[in-house]
């Protein structure tokens, strides 16, 4: 499972920032972009990935969380929301 926190811009208003914090983002890079990027990046041959779980969303700083599953495991639920004011 990853989750890509894309920074919200600075000229945003403090309270539409607030308001944001950990919406989907819906705008470019496409969250396909991203996946792949991180495959080439992690991978010398990705072809043996079958299954990625991955989404965007808006936060006070970018990251990239990557959460172990193993194939037969329960599904997972709905990542953590991510406290980056924190650091965590």
């Amino acid at each position: 499972m990853v989750q890509y926190t894309i920074p919200m811009p600075k000229s945003w208003s403090k309270k539409k920032r607030a308001e944001m914090n950990g919406q989907p983002h819906k705008q470019k890079p496409d969250r396909s972009n991203l996946d792949k990027a991180l495959e080439d990046a992690l991978y010398q041959d990705d072809a043996h990935l079958h299954t990625l779980a991955s989404r965007k969303v808006w936060g006070q700083q970018g990251s990239i969380e990557i959460r172990k599953w193993n194939w037969g495991d329960p599904w997972p639920g709905e990542l953590d929301q991510i406290d980056t004011e924190a650091g965590s």
